[in-house]
Protein backbone atom coordinates (compact mmCIF):
# COMPACT_ATOMS: atom_id res chain seq x y z
CA UNK A 1 0.00 0.00 0.00
CA UNK A 2 3.13 2.46 0.67
CA UNK A 3 4.58 1.67 -2.93
CA UNK A 4 1.47 2.51 -4.55
CA UNK A 5 0.15 5.89 -2.52
CA UNK A 6 4.03 7.25 -3.47
CA UNK A 7 3.98 5.95 -6.27
CA UNK A 8 0.79 8.12 -7.28
CA UNK A 9 2.21 10.90 -5.65
CA UNK A 10 5.14 10.68 -8.35
CA UNK A 11 2.63 10.83 -11.19
CA UNK A 12 0.36 13.77 -9.90
CA UNK A 13 4.11 15.71 -8.98
CA UNK A 14 4.68 14.91 -12.33
CA UNK A 15 2.13 15.83 -14.98
CA UNK A 16 1.52 19.00 -12.52
CA UNK A 17 4.89 19.90 -13.44
CA UNK A 18 3.84 19.52 -17.18
CA UNK A 19 1.25 21.92 -16.75
CA UNK A 20 3.21 24.76 -15.06
CA UNK A 21 6.17 24.45 -16.96
CA UNK A 22 5.10 24.29 -19.90
CA UNK A 23 1.40 25.30 -20.12
CA UNK A 24 1.97 26.44 -23.70
CA UNK A 25 3.63 23.38 -25.07
CA UNK A 26 1.10 21.72 -23.21
CA UNK A 27 -2.38 23.95 -24.39
CA UNK A 28 -0.70 23.56 -28.30
CA UNK A 29 -0.90 19.69 -27.65
CA UNK A 30 -4.25 19.27 -26.00
CA UNK A 31 -5.35 21.88 -28.89
CA UNK A 32 -3.91 19.48 -31.82
CA UNK A 33 -5.06 16.44 -29.79
CA UNK A 34 -8.81 17.74 -29.94
CA UNK A 35 -8.97 18.58 -33.53
CA UNK A 36 -7.87 15.22 -34.60
CA UNK A 37 -10.28 13.54 -32.17
CA UNK A 38 -13.16 16.08 -33.24
CA UNK A 39 -12.22 14.90 -36.99
CA UNK A 40 -12.21 11.90 -36.57
CA UNK A 41 -15.40 11.94 -34.43
CA UNK A 42 -17.19 13.33 -37.75
CA UNK A 43 -15.61 10.92 -40.06
CA UNK A 44 -16.60 7.51 -37.79
CA UNK A 45 -19.75 9.31 -36.85
CA UNK A 46 -21.57 6.33 -34.98
CA UNK A 47 -20.22 4.22 -32.74
CA UNK A 48 -16.05 4.92 -32.82
CA UNK A 49 -16.96 8.84 -32.64
CA UNK A 50 -19.36 8.78 -29.88
CA UNK A 51 -16.64 6.95 -27.82
CA UNK A 52 -14.29 9.72 -29.29
CA UNK A 53 -16.79 12.08 -27.43
CA UNK A 54 -17.08 10.82 -24.38
CA UNK A 55 -13.14 10.08 -23.94
CA UNK A 56 -12.81 13.84 -24.78
CA UNK A 57 -15.82 14.49 -22.28
CA UNK A 58 -14.06 12.35 -19.83
CA UNK A 59 -10.73 14.03 -20.99
CA UNK A 60 -12.21 17.79 -19.69
CA UNK A 61 -13.88 16.97 -16.57
CA UNK A 62 -10.37 15.44 -15.33
CA UNK A 63 -8.76 18.38 -16.24
CA UNK A 64 -10.89 20.53 -14.19
CA UNK A 65 -11.03 18.27 -11.21
CA UNK A 66 -7.63 17.78 -11.35
CA UNK A 67 -6.36 21.51 -11.37
CA UNK A 68 -8.91 22.00 -8.12
CA UNK A 69 -6.96 19.41 -6.30
CA UNK A 70 -3.84 21.23 -7.55
CA UNK A 71 -4.73 24.31 -6.24
CA UNK A 72 -4.32 22.60 -2.42
CA UNK A 73 -1.60 22.95 -0.39
CA UNK A 74 -1.54 18.96 0.78
CA UNK A 75 -1.48 18.03 -3.36
CA UNK A 76 1.39 18.49 -6.06
CA UNK A 77 4.82 19.88 -6.36
CA UNK A 78 6.57 21.10 -3.31
CA UNK A 79 8.26 23.24 -5.71
CA UNK A 80 6.23 26.36 -4.86
CA UNK A 81 8.68 28.65 -7.08
CA UNK A 82 10.83 27.53 -10.39
CA UNK A 83 14.23 29.17 -11.06
CA UNK A 84 13.86 31.84 -13.67
CA UNK A 85 16.18 33.87 -16.05
CA UNK A 86 18.29 35.47 -13.85
CA UNK A 87 18.77 36.03 -9.95
CA UNK A 88 14.96 35.42 -9.33
CA UNK A 89 12.12 32.24 -8.62
CA UNK A 90 9.01 32.40 -10.17
CA UNK A 91 5.89 31.19 -9.34
CA UNK A 92 4.62 29.14 -11.24
CA UNK A 93 1.48 29.45 -13.39
CA UNK A 94 -1.84 28.44 -11.79
CA UNK A 95 -2.69 25.12 -13.24
CA UNK A 96 -6.60 25.47 -12.56
CA UNK A 97 -6.40 28.50 -15.28
CA UNK A 98 -4.28 25.73 -17.96
CA UNK A 99 -6.93 23.24 -17.11
CA UNK A 100 -9.83 24.54 -17.31
CA UNK A 101 -8.51 26.34 -20.53
CA UNK A 102 -7.52 23.12 -21.92
CA UNK A 103 -10.73 21.58 -20.67
CA UNK A 104 -13.21 24.03 -22.76
CA UNK A 105 -10.57 23.95 -25.27
CA UNK A 106 -11.36 19.72 -25.73
CA UNK A 107 -15.15 20.09 -25.41
CA UNK A 108 -14.90 23.15 -27.90
CA UNK A 109 -12.60 21.67 -30.75
CA UNK A 110 -13.15 17.99 -30.14
CA UNK A 111 -17.42 18.09 -29.88
CA UNK A 112 -19.18 21.25 -30.24
CA UNK A 113 -17.12 22.99 -33.57
CA UNK A 114 -17.31 19.36 -35.65
CA UNK A 115 -20.57 18.92 -34.31
CA UNK A 116 -22.01 22.06 -36.03
CA UNK A 117 -19.40 22.05 -39.17
CA UNK A 118 -20.71 18.57 -39.60
CA UNK A 119 -24.43 19.66 -39.37
CA UNK A 120 -23.79 22.05 -42.24
CA UNK A 121 -21.91 19.43 -44.80
CA UNK A 122 -24.83 17.20 -44.28
CA UNK A 123 -27.36 19.75 -45.16
CA UNK A 124 -28.84 19.77 -41.61
CA UNK A 125 -28.18 23.25 -40.70
CA UNK A 126 -26.70 26.30 -42.69
CA UNK A 127 -23.51 28.60 -42.08
CA UNK A 128 -25.36 31.44 -40.90
CA UNK A 129 -27.71 29.62 -38.35
CA UNK A 130 -25.02 27.24 -36.73
CA UNK A 131 -21.47 28.93 -36.87
CA UNK A 132 -22.10 32.07 -34.92
CA UNK A 133 -23.06 30.13 -31.72
CA UNK A 134 -20.17 27.92 -32.10
CA UNK A 135 -17.77 31.02 -32.67
CA UNK A 136 -18.61 32.99 -29.66
CA UNK A 137 -16.79 31.02 -27.76
CA UNK A 138 -12.98 32.25 -29.55
CA UNK A 139 -13.21 35.28 -27.24
CA UNK A 140 -13.86 33.14 -24.22
CA UNK A 141 -11.15 30.69 -24.76
CA UNK A 142 -8.85 33.54 -26.11
CA UNK A 143 -9.38 35.11 -22.30
CA UNK A 144 -8.57 31.67 -20.81
CA UNK A 145 -5.10 30.92 -23.02
CA UNK A 146 -3.92 34.51 -22.00
CA UNK A 147 -5.02 33.94 -18.14
CA UNK A 148 -3.54 30.45 -17.87
CA UNK A 149 0.08 31.66 -19.52
CA UNK A 150 0.69 34.60 -16.55
CA UNK A 151 2.86 34.08 -14.48
CA UNK A 152 1.93 35.49 -11.07
CA UNK A 153 4.99 36.98 -9.68
CA UNK A 154 8.59 36.30 -8.79
CA UNK A 155 10.95 36.62 -5.88
CA UNK A 156 13.90 38.66 -6.41
CA UNK A 157 16.91 39.74 -3.95
CA UNK A 158 15.08 43.24 -3.69
CA UNK A 159 11.79 41.91 -2.76
CA UNK A 160 8.98 40.18 -4.28
CA UNK A 161 7.22 41.51 -7.60
CA UNK A 162 3.74 40.75 -8.55
CA UNK A 163 2.63 41.20 -12.61
CA UNK A 164 -0.07 43.54 -12.47
CA UNK A 165 -2.27 44.89 -15.31
CA UNK A 166 -0.01 48.39 -15.37
CA UNK A 167 3.55 45.94 -15.32
CA UNK A 168 5.26 45.00 -12.41
CA UNK A 169 5.12 46.09 -9.05
CA UNK A 170 8.26 45.43 -6.47
CA UNK A 171 7.54 45.16 -3.21
CA UNK A 172 11.01 45.46 -1.18
CA UNK A 173 11.39 43.14 1.82
CA UNK A 174 12.67 45.95 3.89
CA UNK A 175 8.64 46.96 3.45
CA UNK A 176 7.45 43.52 4.35
CA UNK A 177 6.73 42.82 7.95
CA UNK A 178 6.70 39.03 8.92
CA UNK A 179 3.55 39.20 10.83
CA UNK A 180 1.36 41.32 8.41
CA UNK A 181 2.01 38.54 5.55
CA UNK A 182 -0.96 35.60 5.43
CA UNK A 183 -2.70 33.49 3.56
CA UNK A 184 -5.94 35.43 1.49
CA UNK A 185 -8.83 34.52 -0.19
CA UNK A 186 -10.49 37.07 -2.73
CA UNK A 187 -13.65 35.88 -4.46
CA UNK A 188 -12.34 32.01 -4.14
CA UNK A 189 -9.17 33.04 -5.45
CA UNK A 190 -6.18 32.22 -3.07
CA UNK A 191 -2.66 34.27 -2.78
CA UNK A 192 -0.94 35.50 -0.18
CA UNK A 193 -1.32 39.51 1.25
CA UNK A 194 0.41 41.56 3.16
CA UNK A 195 -1.84 43.33 5.03
CA UNK A 196 -0.15 46.65 5.54
CA UNK A 197 0.32 46.95 1.60
CA UNK A 198 -2.16 46.99 -0.97
CA UNK A 199 -0.37 43.68 -2.16
CA UNK A 200 -1.62 40.43 -3.42
CA UNK A 201 -0.01 37.24 -5.28
CA UNK A 202 -2.14 34.44 -6.68
CA UNK A 203 -0.69 31.26 -5.46
CA UNK A 204 -2.26 27.37 -5.46
CA UNK A 205 0.28 26.83 -2.75
CA UNK A 206 -0.42 30.08 -0.56
CA UNK A 207 0.76 28.47 2.82
CA UNK A 208 3.86 27.32 1.57
CA UNK A 209 4.52 30.59 -0.73
CA UNK A 210 3.72 32.59 2.71
CA UNK A 211 6.10 30.69 4.82
CA UNK A 212 9.14 31.15 2.12
CA UNK A 213 8.19 35.22 1.87
CA UNK A 214 7.95 35.49 5.85
CA UNK A 215 11.72 33.90 6.18
CA UNK A 216 13.29 36.18 3.36
CA UNK A 217 11.46 39.36 5.22
CA UNK A 218 13.11 37.87 8.25
CA UNK A 219 16.34 37.01 7.64
CA UNK A 220 18.50 38.92 4.95
CA UNK A 221 20.93 36.45 5.15
CA UNK A 222 19.86 34.19 2.48
CA UNK A 223 18.36 37.03 -0.41
CA UNK A 224 21.50 37.06 -1.95
CA UNK A 225 21.11 33.49 -2.99
CA UNK A 226 17.23 33.90 -4.43
CA UNK A 227 17.71 32.49 -8.24
CA UNK A 228 20.16 29.67 -7.00
CA UNK A 229 19.38 26.00 -7.41
CA UNK A 230 21.12 25.38 -4.00
CA UNK A 231 18.80 28.45 -2.58
CA UNK A 232 15.73 26.49 -4.05
CA UNK A 233 17.26 23.04 -3.22
CA UNK A 234 16.83 24.51 0.33
CA UNK A 235 13.49 26.00 0.09
CA UNK A 236 11.70 22.95 -0.87
CA UNK A 237 14.06 20.21 1.15
CA UNK A 238 15.44 18.64 -1.76
CA UNK A 239 19.19 18.91 -0.58
CA UNK A 240 21.78 16.55 0.15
Amino acid sequence: MGWRRGHTLIRVISFEEIVTRHSRTFLFGTCAASVVVGVLAQIFHDGVGVALVVAAMLVALFFVVFGLLAGTDRYGSPAVLVRADGPSFETPVVPLNVLSAAGLMVLWLAFLLPERVGEVLRGEETWLASLPVTLVWLPILGALWWRAAKKPGRLLPAGVEIRGARGPVLLRWEEIAPEDVSVVDRFAIRGVGVRSRAFFMVSTKPGRLASIIRQYAADPTHRPAIGSAAELARLTGTGS
